[in-house]
């Protein structure tokens, strides 16, 4: 549920200290009780934003690192930089490589791209305005109508490059054919449902419970699809051990396994650490 768009927040800066009334503050994790009254510094008076009371301290009203701006924009920055030389190197390869992983990390090149755009927007609005609103940056990237068109098309061509792959590690006919169509099969319903939740529009009056039911639907797929992927890569790999991790080559069997366990352990984080999913999408991708 964490992936649905949240509203549009506006913020106000405001450059002196104001009075907190009597009350209770809830937090993420606690509760600090304001009694009488506190005096709030904001942070554009200073390094960092405090609260003057008895029972009421500045660290306690700060969220986590990995929930911060920071994780996103240097993950979408990086991310970005490393499918272009991803791309670079299946251009310039003397080995002949399949057209759909170009065409694949084409795709994805391009859609971190507009993603770095878009980052880079909202942190200077954020920036002119004196204030920091993870929350906001990650919806305000997610929403976004051009980078959800990339997303789509740039998840069929990685979905489609990995059956593929797939296709060509089983030497059976018939096992070929079993990956190829449930493979396309799994690809179009991800599809479907990923449009829906990217593109269908929000009507008052709509049924919440099919609404909320698309995002878990569509990451239900995307976890189905990345778990097959690397159970037949792993399963290819052991029936090949003697080659796959021969002492030549066991250091590119490791980053082939890394690669491909990547997407499961973020998929795990993602549902122990919601804010997580603000940035392992775009590790995810690559």
């Amino acid at each position: 549920m964490w992936r649905n768009p949240t509203t549009t927040r506006t913020h106000t800066p405001l450059c002196t200290p104001y009075t907190l009334p009597a009350g209770v503050v809830v937090l993420a994790s606690t509760t600090q009780t304001i009694f009488p009254t506190a005096v709030f510094s904001p942070l554009c008076m200073s390094s960092s934003s405090t609260i003057s009371s008895s029972s009421t301290t500045a660290s306690t009203l700060k969220n986590p690192f990995y929930s911060s701006i920071i994780p996103i924009a240097y993950t979408i920055a990086g991310t970005t930089v490393l499918a272009w030389v991803l791309l670079l190197l299946l251009l310039i390869t003397p080995q002949t490589r399949p057209y759909l992983q170009k065409l694949a990390t084409l795709s994805v090149a391009l859609s971190l791209t507009i993603a770095l755009s878009e980052c880079s927007q909202i942190l200077k609005k954020q920036y002119d305005q004196a204030y920091e609103d993870a929350e906001e940056l990650r919806a305000y990237i997610d929403g976004g109508l051009t980078l959800n068109i990339f997303r789509v098309i740039s998840d069929v061509f990685l979905w489609l490059a990995q059956v593929q792959t797939l296709i060509r590690l089983f030497p059976r006919h018939r096992e070929k054919q079993i990956i190829k169509w449930l493979g396309l099969a799994l690809i179009v319903v991800d599809t479907v449902f990923w449009s829906l939740q990217s593109f269908l529009p929000t009507q008052v009056g709509d049924d919440r419970s099919f609404r909320d039911a698309i995002p878990a639907l569509a990451y239900l797929f995307q976890i189905i699809l990345s778990l097959l992927y690397s159970a037949y890569v792993v399963y290819y790999s052991i029936s090949k051990r003697v080659y796959a991790y021969h002492i030549k080559n066991l250091i590119l069997a490791l980053l082939s396994l890394v690669a491909v366990l990547t997407p499961i352990i973020f998929f795990l984080l993602d549902i122990s650490r919601q804010w997580i999913a603000g940035w392992g999408d775009f590790v995810r991708w690559v």
